[in-house]
Parts: C-alpha cells; structure tokens; sequence
C-alpha cells in the first residue's frame, strides 16, 4: 500500500501530465484509437450486421434460445473474427512484399516464417485486445445460458 507521502507525490505528479499540448502531438494521439478500426461499433458496417444477424440466427437456432439472448455471443464473436481476419491481412501483407522484393530467395514456409517476425510489432497490440474480446465474449456466454 501507498505511503501518504507517495500518494501526495502521485498527485502532484498527476497535475503535470496533461496530455499533448502542441498540435502535432495532439494530432498525433487523435488517432490512437483508429490504428486497426476494431473498436469502432459494429453497426456502422453494413456487412458486420449482416454477419452478427446471421450468427446470432444460426446460434439461436441451434441452441433454441431467444435471439436476444443470443446476439451478445454473436456480436463479440464477430468482434473476436475481426482480430482474427486483420492478423491474417497484415501477414499476408508481409508475404506480399516479401515475394514482390525477393520471387525467388525463400521457399513459401520460409517466406512465411520470416512475414510473420516482421509483421510481430503490427500484430502483436492485437494480441491484447483479442484476449480482452476473449474475456468479454466467456462473460457473455456465461450471461446467456444463465439466463435461461
């Protein structure tokens, strides 16, 4: 536990982190949250709603629940796919240009194998938020079949 001394240092520290102050740096940190696009809310895609309305059908009716019991399960699946499928783009990016730089210097395990060392600083931030989309997904299936 904190001294209150310690804690009293934290808040004067606290009062000097203000965020950017210039118009570069603050237009640097606008685009944080846009780095992959995952965290922007599913119904502005209008295939993504196709998808969440055609999984939380296939899982209603498989497990003969009420839809809307169902489409959080659906909807954080589709959340889980989307990490998934943007992995996939940026490593198959990789291997691209890859076989664009070098056609014929590496067979295709190894083009992959070196694709994907390359592409670990991209990828790997999506490591934690798939395992939060993961933590939230066990919850709501938990809330589903609980509620029934």
């Amino acid at each position: 536990m904190a001294s209150p001394a310690q804690i009293a240092a934290n808040r004067r520290n606290a009062l000097r982190s203000t965020g950017p102050r210039t118009a570069i740096g603050k237009a640097r940190s606008q685009s944080n949250a846009l780095k992959h696009g995952l965290r922007a809310p599913l119904d502005r895609n209008a295939s993504i709603v196709e998808a969440v309305e055609a999984l939380t059908t296939d899982i209603a009716r498989l497990e003969k629940k009420p839809r809307e019991v169902v489409r959080p399960i659906a909807e954080q699946q589709i959340k889980i796919n989307r990490v998934q499928q943007t992995r996939v783009e940026i490593i198959n990016r990789y291997i691209e240009r890859l076989a664009r730089d070098d056609p014929e210097g590496l067979n295709s395990q190894a083009r992959i194998a070196v694709a994907t060392a390359a592409a670990i600083p991209e990828i790997a931030p999506l490591a934690d938020y798939e395992r939060r989309e993961l933590s939230r997904h066990r919850k709501e299936v938990l809330r589903a079949f609980e509620k029934e």
